[in-house]
């Protein structure tokens, strides 16, 4: 008995990692959590950031560590993002579902660059700041901090976060 109630106290967690680093998609409207189970301020903590990251067709990135100051205030399944201790308006509207996940697109500002010594020229390209993760209602989460780019689809600079109520 006690082996079955651990088993089912791990997979909920097990579920939670996996579908962490696995893609996350924006959650429609429609799709959203109506229970108010996530409603308050997360605070994101970062992890080590890989100073040379590999993504699309081979292209090498060099990566600074992410230390934006990141909360995400949750009320009635809306997600608001504060960056930099303002809030920014994301790119499209932002729900959390009710198993927990979320996605939202931020606008930087910041058009990218190539170093001389890369074969392909992806000056001036827009990026993108996406936050996506789990979260919990008990208060706790994983999730993804990415700088991307949009040669790539918004792939990028990624940085694993975790998050507290």
């Amino acid at each position: 008995m006690q082996l079955l109630r651990k088993l089912f106290q791990t997979i909920p967690l097990l579920c939670l990692l996996l579908t962490a680093c696995a893609s996350i998609s924006e959650v429609k409207k429609e799709d959203r959590d109506l229970s108010n189970s996530y409603d308050g301020i997360w605070v994101a903590k970062y992890e080590t950031t890989e100073k040379y990251q590999k993504f699309g067709r081979g292209w090498t990135v060099t990566c600074a560590q992410a230390t934006s100051p990141i909360r995400l205030w949750i009320e009635g399944s809306d997600i608001r993002t504060l960056v930099d201790h303002k809030y920014v308006t994301p790119l499209n509207d932002a729900y959390i579902s009710s198993t927990g996940s979320f996605k939202t697109s931020l606008p930087t500002g910041i058009r990218s660059k190539t170093s001389k010594y890369s074969d392909i020229d992806h000056s001036d390209i827009e990026t993108r700041i996406i936050i996506e993760g789990i979260l919990t209602p008990e208060g706790h989460g994983t999730g993804n901090y990415i700088f991307g780019f949009a040669m790539s689809n918004y792939k990028g600079c990624k940085t694993k976060l975790s998050f507290t109520r």
